[in-house]
């Protein structure tokens, strides 16, 4: 049975998008369908959290080339099916980690319609800024940071041993 999604961008303006997608279809396929609606064509890392009814983050659901353990789910191997198996069910989607590009997805509908060439985007709500939605990291913060009490709080044993390499 076809799954209707419906997958908001974490943003101050109202954004979202609808889109069905077939059960035996992957979570990468949604992936795909995600980025593309975002305009993105780059091969940035994304991630999928399954979630709970407050939006919780639990296990997550990486892309195969960032596997770090043999418990890792792979995107490519969770179907829709196991991922929304009913409707309500809830999955958080990020794209890029350094911009984070959020978007909260939902099943909003199961049913029989019967389609081809999915996933498709069947209604959009609101425009996809051009820059990432305030999540993202700016490294420019990181500019005000200080190592004002640095040496002090070194251990003295570890300093004395790189003293004359370093000029502590």
């Amino acid at each position: 049975m076809i799954r209707k999604l419906r997958a908001i961008l974490d943003t101050e303006e109202d954004v979202f998008v609808d889109i069905l997608i077939h059960p035996d279809q992957s979570l990468e396929d949604l992936h795909l369908a995600l980025k593309k609606v975002l305009g993105k064509t780059d091969e940035n890392p994304a991630l999928f959290y399954f979630s709970n009814e407050e939006w919780m983050q639990g296990g997550e659901v990486v892309m195969p080339e960032f596997k770090d353990s043999e418990d890792d789910a792979l995107m490519n191997e969770v179907s829709i099916d196991v991922a929304f198996d009913v409707v309500g069910k809830k999955m958080i989607y990020i794209y890029d980690f350094i911009d984070a590009w959020t978007f909260y997805c939902e099943c909003v509908e199961i049913s029989d319609f019967q389609a081809e060439d999915l996933p498709a985007v069947v209604m959009q709500y609101g425009e996809i800024p051009d820059a990432p939605p305030g999540n993202s990291l700016d490294f420019d913060d990181f500019d005000d940071l200080s190592n004002d009490g640095f040496e002090e709080d070194m251990d003295d044993d570890f300093a004395g041993e790189f003293e004359d390499e370093y000029d502590f």
